[in-house]
Protein backbone atom coordinates (compact mmCIF):
# COMPACT_ATOMS: atom_id res chain seq x y z
CA UNK A 1 0.00 0.00 0.00
CA UNK A 2 1.54 3.43 -0.98
CA UNK A 3 1.47 5.51 2.34
CA UNK A 4 -1.04 8.55 2.28
CA UNK A 5 1.28 11.92 0.88
CA UNK A 6 2.31 9.39 -2.10
CA UNK A 7 -1.49 8.32 -2.39
CA UNK A 8 -2.67 12.12 -2.17
CA UNK A 9 0.33 13.25 -4.67
CA UNK A 10 -0.56 10.74 -7.13
CA UNK A 11 -4.33 11.88 -7.05
CA UNK A 12 -3.73 15.28 -7.46
CA UNK A 13 -1.37 14.67 -10.62
CA UNK A 14 -3.83 12.53 -12.60
CA UNK A 15 -6.31 15.18 -11.97
CA UNK A 16 -4.44 17.77 -13.02
CA UNK A 17 -3.98 15.76 -16.40
CA UNK A 18 -7.57 14.98 -16.47
CA UNK A 19 -7.91 19.25 -16.15
CA UNK A 20 -5.08 20.26 -18.30
CA UNK A 21 -7.14 17.11 -21.45
CA UNK A 22 -10.18 18.84 -20.49
CA UNK A 23 -8.82 22.44 -20.81
CA UNK A 24 -7.46 21.50 -24.27
CA UNK A 25 -10.25 19.99 -25.52
CA UNK A 26 -13.07 22.48 -24.47
CA UNK A 27 -10.39 25.34 -26.00
CA UNK A 28 -10.12 23.39 -29.30
CA UNK A 29 -13.27 22.28 -29.30
CA UNK A 30 -14.83 25.19 -30.30
CA UNK A 31 -12.13 26.01 -33.23
CA UNK A 32 -12.78 22.07 -34.09
CA UNK A 33 -16.33 22.69 -33.95
CA UNK A 34 -15.57 25.82 -36.44
CA UNK A 35 -13.32 23.69 -38.44
CA UNK A 36 -16.42 20.84 -38.71
CA UNK A 37 -19.10 22.93 -39.77
CA UNK A 38 -17.19 24.73 -42.39
CA UNK A 39 -16.11 21.38 -43.54
CA UNK A 40 -19.50 19.74 -43.84
CA UNK A 41 -20.39 23.06 -45.52
CA UNK A 42 -17.83 22.38 -48.29
CA UNK A 43 -18.33 19.04 -48.23
CA UNK A 44 -22.28 19.37 -49.04
CA UNK A 45 -21.25 22.33 -51.55
CA UNK A 46 -18.74 20.03 -52.93
CA UNK A 47 -20.99 17.37 -53.54
CA UNK A 48 -24.21 19.35 -54.97
CA UNK A 49 -21.71 20.89 -57.18
CA UNK A 50 -20.35 17.73 -58.04
CA UNK A 51 -23.48 16.10 -58.69
CA UNK A 52 -24.81 19.18 -60.48
CA UNK A 53 -21.42 20.08 -62.96
CA UNK A 54 -19.26 16.61 -62.64
CA UNK A 55 -15.83 16.46 -62.22
CA UNK A 56 -14.42 18.19 -65.31
CA UNK A 57 -16.02 21.68 -64.69
CA UNK A 58 -15.60 20.49 -60.54
CA UNK A 59 -11.95 20.80 -61.36
CA UNK A 60 -11.68 24.22 -63.58
CA UNK A 61 -13.75 25.88 -60.47
CA UNK A 62 -11.46 24.06 -57.85
CA UNK A 63 -8.38 25.43 -60.23
CA UNK A 64 -9.80 28.94 -60.06
CA UNK A 65 -10.54 29.03 -56.51
CA UNK A 66 -6.97 27.38 -55.45
CA UNK A 67 -5.51 30.42 -57.84
CA UNK A 68 -7.63 32.88 -55.35
CA UNK A 69 -6.83 30.86 -52.19
CA UNK A 70 -3.20 30.92 -52.90
CA UNK A 71 -2.55 34.89 -54.13
CA UNK A 72 -4.30 36.33 -50.88
CA UNK A 73 -2.09 33.99 -48.62
CA UNK A 74 0.92 35.74 -50.51
CA UNK A 75 0.42 39.14 -48.95
CA UNK A 76 -1.22 37.89 -46.22
CA UNK A 77 0.13 34.82 -44.76
CA UNK A 78 3.25 35.92 -43.57
CA UNK A 79 1.61 38.25 -41.26
CA UNK A 80 -0.68 35.94 -40.00
CA UNK A 81 1.80 33.81 -38.42
CA UNK A 82 4.09 36.64 -36.90
CA UNK A 83 1.28 37.94 -35.40
CA UNK A 84 1.54 35.39 -33.04
CA UNK A 85 4.64 36.33 -32.01
CA UNK A 86 4.34 40.48 -32.35
CA UNK A 87 0.55 40.61 -30.84
CA UNK A 88 1.65 38.11 -28.07
CA UNK A 89 4.63 40.18 -27.17
CA UNK A 90 2.27 43.20 -27.19
CA UNK A 91 -0.52 41.33 -24.94
CA UNK A 92 2.31 39.68 -22.55
CA UNK A 93 3.89 43.22 -21.83
CA UNK A 94 0.50 44.92 -21.86
CA UNK A 95 2.09 47.26 -23.84
CA UNK A 96 -1.36 48.35 -26.34
CA UNK A 97 0.85 50.64 -27.95
CA UNK A 98 3.01 48.02 -29.71
CA UNK A 99 -0.42 45.78 -30.46
CA UNK A 100 -2.05 48.70 -31.97
CA UNK A 101 1.23 49.94 -34.37
CA UNK A 102 1.73 46.45 -35.62
CA UNK A 103 -2.30 45.77 -36.58
CA UNK A 104 -2.60 49.20 -37.89
CA UNK A 105 1.15 48.43 -40.58
CA UNK A 106 -0.40 45.24 -41.43
CA UNK A 107 -3.87 46.34 -42.69
CA UNK A 108 -1.88 49.28 -44.71
CA UNK A 109 0.82 46.46 -46.34
CA UNK A 110 -2.26 44.13 -47.43
CA UNK A 111 -4.64 46.60 -48.68
CA UNK A 112 -1.80 47.86 -50.82
CA UNK A 113 -0.41 44.65 -52.18
CA UNK A 114 -3.47 43.07 -52.79
CA UNK A 115 -5.02 45.28 -54.71
CA UNK A 116 -1.89 45.91 -56.30
CA UNK A 117 -1.75 42.10 -57.19
CA UNK A 118 -5.73 42.11 -58.45
CA UNK A 119 -4.72 45.41 -60.60
CA UNK A 120 -1.93 43.31 -62.14
CA UNK A 121 -4.30 40.49 -62.88
CA UNK A 122 -7.01 42.44 -64.86
CA UNK A 123 -4.40 44.10 -66.52
CA UNK A 124 -3.02 40.16 -67.53
CA UNK A 125 -6.58 39.03 -68.60
CA UNK A 126 -7.09 41.88 -71.00
CA UNK A 127 -3.42 41.34 -72.58
CA UNK A 128 -3.67 37.44 -72.86
CA UNK A 129 -5.67 36.15 -75.87
CA UNK A 130 -7.77 32.73 -76.11
CA UNK A 131 -9.34 32.84 -73.46
CA UNK A 132 -12.89 31.42 -73.70
CA UNK A 133 -15.66 33.22 -72.01
CA UNK A 134 -15.92 30.85 -68.88
CA UNK A 135 -12.21 31.22 -68.78
CA UNK A 136 -12.40 34.73 -68.62
CA UNK A 137 -15.12 35.24 -65.84
CA UNK A 138 -13.45 32.68 -63.46
CA UNK A 139 -10.17 34.42 -64.44
CA UNK A 140 -12.28 38.05 -63.23
CA UNK A 141 -14.01 36.45 -60.57
CA UNK A 142 -10.62 35.20 -59.23
CA UNK A 143 -8.63 38.70 -59.47
CA UNK A 144 -11.98 40.36 -58.04
CA UNK A 145 -11.62 38.52 -54.59
CA UNK A 146 -8.10 38.65 -54.03
CA UNK A 147 -7.98 41.50 -51.65
CA UNK A 148 -11.81 40.91 -50.22
CA UNK A 149 -10.42 36.97 -49.51
CA UNK A 150 -6.74 38.55 -48.30
CA UNK A 151 -7.74 41.02 -45.82
CA UNK A 152 -10.48 38.80 -44.36
CA UNK A 153 -7.38 36.51 -43.74
CA UNK A 154 -5.47 38.86 -42.12
CA UNK A 155 -8.52 39.95 -39.54
CA UNK A 156 -8.77 36.47 -38.94
CA UNK A 157 -5.13 36.11 -38.28
CA UNK A 158 -4.94 39.10 -35.70
CA UNK A 159 -8.06 37.86 -33.95
CA UNK A 160 -6.29 34.77 -33.43
CA UNK A 161 -3.04 36.28 -32.22
CA UNK A 162 -5.48 38.05 -29.97
CA UNK A 163 -7.02 34.74 -28.70
CA UNK A 164 -10.54 36.12 -30.00
CA UNK A 165 -11.23 32.97 -31.21
CA UNK A 166 -15.02 33.36 -32.52
CA UNK A 167 -14.01 36.41 -34.79
CA UNK A 168 -10.86 34.85 -35.68
CA UNK A 169 -12.90 31.61 -37.01
CA UNK A 170 -16.52 32.24 -37.72
CA UNK A 171 -16.39 34.24 -40.52
CA UNK A 172 -14.03 32.54 -43.48
CA UNK A 173 -14.21 28.98 -41.58
CA UNK A 174 -18.06 28.62 -41.10
CA UNK A 175 -20.32 31.46 -42.10
CA UNK A 176 -18.56 31.86 -45.76
CA UNK A 177 -18.83 28.29 -46.29
CA UNK A 178 -21.95 28.68 -44.94
CA UNK A 179 -23.17 31.17 -47.12
CA UNK A 180 -21.80 30.10 -50.56
CA UNK A 181 -23.80 26.40 -49.74
CA UNK A 182 -27.03 28.02 -49.82
CA UNK A 183 -26.32 30.57 -53.05
CA UNK A 184 -25.50 27.13 -54.59
CA UNK A 185 -28.69 25.63 -53.05
CA UNK A 186 -30.84 28.33 -53.96
CA UNK A 187 -29.42 28.36 -57.67
CA UNK A 188 -30.37 24.43 -58.09
CA UNK A 189 -33.84 24.97 -55.94
CA UNK A 190 -35.06 27.45 -59.31
CA UNK A 191 -33.45 25.55 -61.77
CA UNK A 192 -30.43 27.84 -62.80
CA UNK A 193 -27.84 25.69 -64.70
CA UNK A 194 -24.52 25.41 -62.88
CA UNK A 195 -21.32 25.76 -64.60
CA UNK A 196 -17.60 26.57 -62.77
CA UNK A 197 -17.79 30.36 -63.50
CA UNK A 198 -21.58 30.79 -61.81
CA UNK A 199 -19.77 28.78 -59.11
CA UNK A 200 -16.83 31.14 -58.49
CA UNK A 201 -19.18 34.17 -58.79
CA UNK A 202 -21.07 32.72 -56.03
CA UNK A 203 -17.82 32.07 -53.99
CA UNK A 204 -17.05 35.63 -54.50
CA UNK A 205 -20.16 36.89 -53.19
CA UNK A 206 -19.51 35.53 -50.22
CA UNK A 207 -15.83 36.84 -49.68
CA UNK A 208 -17.06 40.02 -50.51
CA UNK A 209 -19.50 39.45 -47.66
CA UNK A 210 -17.59 38.28 -44.81
CA UNK A 211 -15.02 40.49 -46.02
CA UNK A 212 -16.98 43.23 -44.94
CA UNK A 213 -18.40 41.99 -41.74
CA UNK A 214 -14.53 40.72 -40.63
CA UNK A 215 -13.27 44.65 -41.47
CA UNK A 216 -15.92 46.66 -38.95
CA UNK A 217 -15.45 44.06 -35.95
CA UNK A 218 -11.57 44.24 -36.56
CA UNK A 219 -11.78 48.32 -36.43
CA UNK A 220 -13.99 47.57 -33.35
CA UNK A 221 -11.58 45.48 -31.87
CA UNK A 222 -8.58 47.65 -32.67
CA UNK A 223 -10.60 51.14 -31.16
CA UNK A 224 -10.56 49.42 -27.53
CA UNK A 225 -6.19 49.40 -27.74
CA UNK A 226 -5.93 52.59 -26.15
CA UNK A 227 -2.71 53.70 -24.58
CA UNK A 228 -1.35 57.37 -24.35
CA UNK A 229 1.63 56.74 -26.26
CA UNK A 230 1.15 56.35 -29.99
CA UNK A 231 1.11 53.13 -32.06
CA UNK A 232 4.83 51.95 -32.32
CA UNK A 233 6.27 50.88 -35.38
CA UNK A 234 8.60 48.46 -36.20
CA UNK A 235 8.33 48.00 -39.37
CA UNK A 236 11.53 46.51 -40.50
CA UNK A 237 11.78 43.65 -38.38
CA UNK A 238 7.81 43.35 -38.82
CA UNK A 239 8.01 42.56 -42.41
CA UNK A 240 11.29 40.82 -42.49
CA UNK A 241 9.86 38.24 -39.54
CA UNK A 242 6.35 38.04 -41.72
CA UNK A 243 8.85 37.87 -45.62
CA UNK A 244 10.46 34.78 -43.41
CA UNK A 245 7.25 32.97 -42.32
CA UNK A 246 5.44 33.93 -45.96
CA UNK A 247 6.82 30.67 -47.42
CA UNK A 248 5.99 28.13 -44.20
CA UNK A 249 2.62 29.71 -43.81
CA UNK A 250 1.74 28.85 -48.00
CA UNK A 251 3.73 25.65 -47.49
CA UNK A 252 1.77 24.54 -44.46
CA UNK A 253 -1.84 25.77 -44.84
CA UNK A 254 -1.91 26.26 -48.85
CA UNK A 255 0.02 23.13 -50.54
CA UNK A 256 -3.49 21.54 -51.42
CA UNK A 257 -3.94 24.90 -53.54
CA UNK A 258 -0.30 24.72 -55.09
CA UNK A 259 -0.88 20.90 -56.03
CA UNK A 260 -4.22 21.54 -57.64
CA UNK A 261 -2.31 24.54 -59.51
CA UNK A 262 0.51 22.62 -60.81
CA UNK A 263 -1.28 19.28 -61.59
CA UNK A 264 -4.12 21.39 -63.18
CA UNK A 265 -1.42 22.31 -65.65
CA UNK A 266 -0.96 19.22 -67.45
CA UNK A 267 -3.54 16.95 -66.39
CA UNK A 268 -7.47 16.71 -67.33
CA UNK A 269 -9.50 18.68 -65.32
CA UNK A 270 -11.43 15.57 -64.56
CA UNK A 271 -8.40 14.19 -62.76
CA UNK A 272 -7.75 17.69 -60.37
CA UNK A 273 -11.59 17.11 -59.98
CA UNK A 274 -10.88 13.34 -58.57
CA UNK A 275 -7.93 14.76 -56.69
CA UNK A 276 -9.97 17.43 -55.10
CA UNK A 277 -12.49 15.51 -53.38
CA UNK A 278 -9.80 12.89 -52.24
CA UNK A 279 -7.75 15.59 -50.60
CA UNK A 280 -10.68 17.46 -49.13
CA UNK A 281 -11.91 14.27 -47.33
CA UNK A 282 -8.14 13.74 -46.36
CA UNK A 283 -8.24 17.59 -45.06
CA UNK A 284 -10.74 16.21 -42.27
CA UNK A 285 -7.64 15.27 -39.98
CA UNK A 286 -5.90 18.56 -40.45
CA UNK A 287 -8.46 20.31 -39.25
CA UNK A 288 -7.88 18.67 -36.16
CA UNK A 289 -4.43 20.20 -35.96
CA UNK A 290 -4.98 23.48 -37.20
CA UNK A 291 -8.11 23.75 -34.57
CA UNK A 292 -5.60 22.71 -32.00
CA UNK A 293 -2.43 24.50 -32.94
CA UNK A 294 -4.91 27.92 -33.25
CA UNK A 295 -6.03 27.84 -29.37
CA UNK A 296 -2.35 26.56 -28.26
CA UNK A 297 0.04 29.06 -29.84
CA UNK A 298 -0.79 32.59 -28.22
CA UNK A 299 -0.04 29.98 -24.61
CA UNK A 300 3.18 29.22 -26.35
CA UNK A 301 4.34 32.48 -26.96
CA UNK A 302 3.15 33.91 -23.58
CA UNK A 303 4.89 30.90 -21.98
CA UNK A 304 7.64 31.10 -24.18
CA UNK A 305 7.86 34.89 -23.78
CA UNK A 306 7.98 34.98 -20.06
CA UNK A 307 10.71 31.80 -19.77
CA UNK A 308 8.65 29.45 -18.36
CA UNK A 309 9.42 26.51 -19.84
CA UNK A 310 7.79 24.17 -17.88
CA UNK A 311 4.36 24.85 -18.67
CA UNK A 312 5.50 25.45 -22.34
CA UNK A 313 6.39 21.85 -22.37
CA UNK A 314 3.32 20.46 -20.53
CA UNK A 315 1.32 22.19 -23.36
CA UNK A 316 3.29 20.80 -25.76
CA UNK A 317 2.65 17.25 -24.52
CA UNK A 318 -0.51 17.30 -24.08
CA UNK A 319 -1.54 19.04 -27.70
CA UNK A 320 0.89 16.63 -29.18
CA UNK A 321 -1.24 13.81 -27.74
CA UNK A 322 -4.63 14.83 -28.77
CA UNK A 323 -3.50 15.62 -32.08
CA UNK A 324 -1.80 12.38 -32.63
CA UNK A 325 -4.99 10.25 -31.39
CA UNK A 326 -7.81 11.69 -32.82
CA UNK A 327 -6.10 12.31 -36.33
CA UNK A 328 -5.04 7.96 -35.79
CA UNK A 329 -8.64 7.62 -35.48
CA UNK A 330 -9.84 9.43 -38.22
CA UNK A 331 -7.21 7.79 -40.35
CA UNK A 332 -8.95 3.91 -39.62
CA UNK A 333 -12.50 5.52 -40.50
CA UNK A 334 -11.21 6.35 -43.95
CA UNK A 335 -9.29 3.43 -44.52
CA UNK A 336 -12.98 1.22 -43.79
CA UNK A 337 -15.53 4.14 -44.74
CA UNK A 338 -13.66 6.25 -47.35
CA UNK A 339 -14.55 4.68 -50.55
CA UNK A 340 -18.62 5.30 -49.45
CA UNK A 341 -17.94 8.66 -48.38
CA UNK A 342 -16.33 9.31 -51.68
CA UNK A 343 -19.25 7.52 -53.56
CA UNK A 344 -21.68 10.32 -52.04
CA UNK A 345 -20.13 12.77 -54.57
CA UNK A 346 -20.99 10.21 -57.49
CA UNK A 347 -19.42 6.54 -58.91
CA UNK A 348 -16.33 8.97 -61.01
CA UNK A 349 -14.71 9.92 -57.91
CA UNK A 350 -14.62 6.28 -55.99
CA UNK A 351 -11.32 6.17 -58.14
CA UNK A 352 -9.61 8.25 -55.40
CA UNK A 353 -9.21 6.21 -52.80
CA UNK A 354 -6.05 5.62 -52.88
CA UNK A 355 -5.11 9.27 -53.06
CA UNK A 356 -7.26 10.09 -49.95
CA UNK A 357 -5.72 7.30 -47.82
CA UNK A 358 -2.02 8.02 -49.01
CA UNK A 359 -2.91 12.05 -48.18
CA UNK A 360 -4.65 11.01 -44.56
CA UNK A 361 -1.71 9.31 -44.02
CA UNK A 362 0.54 12.35 -44.81
CA UNK A 363 -1.77 14.01 -42.00
CA UNK A 364 -1.22 11.55 -39.48
CA UNK A 365 2.84 12.11 -39.93
CA UNK A 366 2.48 15.85 -39.46
CA UNK A 367 0.66 15.16 -36.46
CA UNK A 368 3.21 12.98 -34.45
CA UNK A 369 5.58 15.55 -34.62
CA UNK A 370 4.03 18.14 -32.71
CA UNK A 371 3.14 21.64 -33.45
CA UNK A 372 6.79 22.23 -34.54
CA UNK A 373 6.56 25.11 -36.99
CA UNK A 374 4.85 26.97 -34.44
CA UNK A 375 7.30 26.66 -31.85
CA UNK A 376 9.66 27.42 -34.47
CA UNK A 377 8.18 30.66 -35.07
CA UNK A 378 7.07 31.98 -31.61
CA UNK A 379 10.87 31.14 -30.75
CA UNK A 380 12.39 33.47 -33.57
CA UNK A 381 13.46 30.55 -35.56
CA UNK A 382 11.23 31.01 -38.49
CA UNK A 383 14.13 30.96 -41.25
CA UNK A 384 14.45 27.19 -40.77
CA UNK A 385 11.27 26.48 -41.17
CA UNK A 386 11.24 28.69 -44.47
CA UNK A 387 14.24 26.10 -45.32
CA UNK A 388 12.40 23.32 -44.83
CA UNK A 389 9.65 24.29 -46.94
CA UNK A 390 11.45 25.63 -49.69
CA UNK A 391 13.27 22.52 -49.72
CA UNK A 392 10.00 20.23 -49.05
CA UNK A 393 8.57 22.23 -52.05
CA UNK A 394 11.51 22.05 -54.24
CA UNK A 395 11.28 17.97 -53.63
CA UNK A 396 7.65 17.59 -54.38
CA UNK A 397 8.61 19.28 -57.69
CA UNK A 398 10.97 16.95 -58.61
CA UNK A 399 9.03 13.92 -57.72
CA UNK A 400 5.74 15.28 -59.30
CA UNK A 401 7.91 15.58 -62.53
CA UNK A 402 8.66 12.15 -62.12
CA UNK A 403 5.66 10.27 -60.90
CA UNK A 404 2.96 12.33 -62.60
CA UNK A 405 3.99 11.28 -66.59
CA UNK A 406 3.61 7.39 -65.00
CA UNK A 407 0.66 7.53 -62.69
CA UNK A 408 -1.26 10.55 -63.29
CA UNK A 409 -2.78 11.80 -60.20
CA UNK A 410 -1.82 9.06 -58.06
CA UNK A 411 1.46 10.40 -58.39
CA UNK A 412 0.94 14.00 -57.50
CA UNK A 413 -0.56 12.08 -53.98
CA UNK A 414 2.57 10.30 -53.70
CA UNK A 415 4.90 13.38 -54.02
CA UNK A 416 3.02 15.14 -51.38
CA UNK A 417 2.96 12.13 -48.98
CA UNK A 418 7.20 11.73 -49.32
CA UNK A 419 7.15 16.32 -48.85
CA UNK A 420 5.44 16.26 -46.10
CA UNK A 421 6.82 13.94 -44.12
CA UNK A 422 10.14 15.28 -45.14
CA UNK A 423 8.74 18.63 -44.30
CA UNK A 424 7.62 17.43 -40.83
CA UNK A 425 10.79 15.37 -40.00
CA UNK A 426 12.95 18.02 -40.90
CA UNK A 427 11.03 20.91 -38.72
CA UNK A 428 10.95 18.42 -35.82
CA UNK A 429 15.08 18.22 -35.90
CA UNK A 430 15.15 21.79 -35.55
CA UNK A 431 13.05 21.83 -32.62
CA UNK A 432 15.21 19.13 -30.79
CA UNK A 433 18.43 21.37 -31.65
CA UNK A 434 17.76 24.84 -31.31
CA UNK A 435 14.40 24.42 -28.36
CA UNK A 436 16.03 20.94 -27.18
CA UNK A 437 12.27 19.60 -26.87
CA UNK A 438 11.85 15.87 -29.03
CA UNK A 439 8.64 15.39 -30.23
CA UNK A 440 7.56 12.02 -31.85
CA UNK A 441 4.15 11.31 -30.34
CA UNK A 442 5.72 11.71 -27.20
CA UNK A 443 7.15 14.55 -25.69
CA UNK A 444 10.92 15.09 -24.07
CA UNK A 445 12.57 17.73 -22.39
CA UNK A 446 16.15 17.16 -23.66
CA UNK A 447 17.22 19.96 -21.46
CA UNK A 448 16.01 18.12 -18.45
CA UNK A 449 16.94 14.90 -19.51
CA UNK A 450 20.90 16.25 -20.15
CA UNK A 451 21.21 18.01 -16.82
CA UNK A 452 19.98 14.60 -15.07
CA UNK A 453 22.76 12.72 -13.57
Amino acid sequence: TLPRNIEVATDQRSTSIKQQITRLLSGSGFLLLCRVLGAAATFFTQLLLARSMGAAELGSYVFAFSWLTLTSAIPAGGYNVAAVRFIGQGLADKDNAYTRGYINHVIKIILVTSTSLALLAFVVAFLLPGFTPEENILFLATAAGLPFFAIMRVNNGIAMASARYALGNLPNNVFRPILFLMLVWLLLQYDISLDSGLAMQMQLLAIVTMAIITSALMWQFARKLTSPNPPIKESKIWNRTAMSLMGVEVFTNYFQPITVIVSGLFLAKADIGIYAVGYRVALVISFTLIAIDAFTAPIYSRHYRKNDRVRLIREIRYATALRFSISFAAVIFLIFFGDWVLGLFGSEFVGGYKIMIILALAQLGQAAVGPVARLLAISGHHKRSLFASGASLALWLILTAFLMPKYGILGVAIAVFVSLITWAAVLRHFVARYLNISIFIAVRDLDRQHSTP
